[in-house]
């Protein structure tokens, strides 16, 4: 199947401050179904790389489509690294003599508004001071509640967009394509976001052995614009960034915690929760924000794809009924184990993905998370990483350890004996 993109920066005319993509498919017929028409607010003196566009505009349909076809050229080397990234087999057109993006000069951050994306700008600023850029994209109706946090700091680029309005398949990485596109604006030469090591795509193992993380392999569809990606987070979990964040004004923290996430979800509940945790253990008492947690609207089922590495740290410290108006389920799930555990590799950071950091930001990122209480994994963090990476995968397939009660026998996916003793090799 065919993807076909227009975008009117081709015109380099923004006098109107706005530029406009059309994103189009074609069956095998070729027939042409519009899919969606968005807009991007710009500056009168935007510019931007054609492969640049490319790169962003890739983000929004990922891999579901064999052939890409722009209305504009991009280089070789462009279309090379997006063949690779998206396995595609024809994107164009491409034109020999066109040179690719050249990288800028500064490292830019992401920033949603979040605690996470905070947690790493907190770093940044120990780490370089002032030198990196802020990059926000302002997708309004249902997100409109990011400006309580954004609005805290100063931004390089503020992009008001309607792209979350269109139902296209984009992912996480979706985070990119304002930064992307706004890269020679702002003179970008890599990208960071408060991505961490739970995040989309999961790479999740110890690598202790020494593999590459499969994370990396995403990096391809921002070195196809001239970008390339710094994992700050992706060495830390939601806790460790968390505790990151504590090292942030009470009002920062507060205007970043509503700025996560709206009131009613998980993600809400959770952060909260770990929050109230992380100023227990610091011996602070917790801001008066922290007092009205509000539960999710609709409870889940604990058992799934999803990885529970944070709900799990939550209950080891506050114990299973707390996750209680999140999960259903919970009082089904066997969850003693947690008691012999610490899981305080949640709030440390993991060796072997810091370095991955690039050589001359390592030495000065690391002294920021020392300096904000963040030490490195010890040797019983990578016995219960092993643990808990184990767990999530009975989770996910069915198995983990349930209690005898009876009204949780219709959890049980497999026959008691099966179960009793693919549990033991996993606990």
């Amino acid at each position: 199947m065919r993807v076909w993109f227009e975008s009117s920066h081709l015109s380099g005319d923004f006098l109107e401050r706005e530029l406009r993509v059309r994103v189009c498919w074609e069956d095998p017929g070729r027939q042409t179904t519009l899919v969606s028409d968005m807009a991007f607010e710009v500056p009168p003196s935007f510019h931007v790389h054609n492969d640049l566009v490319a790169a962003a505009l890739m983000l929004l349909v990922g891999s579901h489509y064999s052939e890409v076809a722009f209305n504009f050229p991009i280089s070789s080397k462009c279309a090379a690294l997006l063949r690779r990234a998206y396995t595609l087999d024809d994107v164009g057109p491409v034109a020999e003599d066109l040179e690719p993006r050249q990288r800028g000069r500064y490292l830019g951050l992401c920033l949603s508004g979040g605690l996470d994306s905070m947690a790493v700008w907190l770093l940044l600023r120990r780490a370089l001071g002032d030198d990196f850029r802020v990059l926000t994209a302002a997708f309004g109706d249902g997100f409109a509640f990011e400006q309580q946090g954004y609005s805290q700091f100063r931004r390089d680029v503020t992009c008001r967009t309607t792209l979350r309005r269109h139902g296209l398949p984009y992912g996480v990485r979706m985070v990119f394509v304002v930064p992307l596109l706004f890269a020679d604006y702002a003179d970008i030469g890599a990208l960071t976001t408060g991505h961490h090591f739970l995040e989309v795509p999961l790479s999740i193992d110890s690598l202790r052995d020494g593999q590459r993380p499969s994370f990396l392999d995403e990096d391809i569809s921002l070195h196809a614009g001239g970008v390339d990606e710094v994992h700050i987070a992706r060495a830390l979990n939601a806790a460790g960034l968390l505790k990151v964040g504590l090292s942030a004004p009470l009002e920062l923290q507060e205007a970043c915690f509503y700025g996560a996430a709206p009131r009613g979800t998980l993600k809400h509940f959770d952060k909260g929760l770990a929050l109230r945790i992380l100023y227990a253990a610091a011996g602070r008492p917790r801001p008066a924000w922290l007092e009205d947690i509000a539960p999710p609207r609709a409870p889940t089922q604990f058992g799934g794809s999803a990885p529970r590495f944070f709900s799990l740290f939550i209950m080891q410290r506050l114990g299973p009924a707390a996750m209680r108006p999140a999960y259903s389920d919970i009082d089904c799930y066997d969850l003693d184990f947690l008691t012999d555990m610490s899981l305080a590799f949640m709030e440390r950071y993991n060796t072997n993905l810091t370095q991955y950091l690039p050589g001359a930001l390592r030495a000065p990122l690391l002294a920021a998370m020392h300096a904000t209480g963040l030490q490195p994994y010890a040797e019983q963090d990578w016995a219960e990483l092993d643990i808990i990476r184990r767990y999530n995968q009975a989770l996910s397939s069915g198995c983990a350890p349930l209690r005898a009660e009876a009204g949780c026998a219709g959890l049980r996916s497999v026959a008691t004996g099966q179960e009793s003793s693919r549990n033991a090799d996993l606990l």
